[in-house]
């Protein structure tokens, strides 16, 4: 899995928008709304058999591109998510995720 993993990352001209350490069972998506000047995060637990077992310590990595963040919130409960900055990217440990978790990052 990691050399397939390092393979598709070299044949990529740029680094990937977003990284994730999660188990197999956590999708991640990402849609860029540039109007609103926001990313639409989408973190899924969807594990074969239910009811799911919560998952704890997922760790996602999103490329700046020289982007400066104002503030990452959980929706629609408006809520403030912690996250460091490390070089361009915005790091952050995703709280304790039961079955969907979505984000909203706003930036300048």
């Amino acid at each position: 899995r990691q050399i397939f993993t390092n393979l598709i990352k070299s044949l990529s001209p740029k680094p990937f928008l977003f990284e994730a350490e999660a188990p197999k069972s956590v999708e991640v998506s990402i849609f860029h709304q540039k109007e609103n000047e926001r990313y639409l995060i989408n973190v899924v637990n969807f594990q074969n058999e239910l009811p799911n077992i919560p998952v704890e310590g997922i760790v996602l990595r999103v490329r700046l591109d020289g982007k400066r963040p104002e503030r990452l919130i959980s929706l629609p409960e408006n809520k403030e998510i912690p996250y460091e900055i490390k070089g361009d990217c915005l790091e952050l440990t995703v709280p304790k995720l039961e079955t969907l978790l979505m984000m909203a990052l706003d930036y300048k």
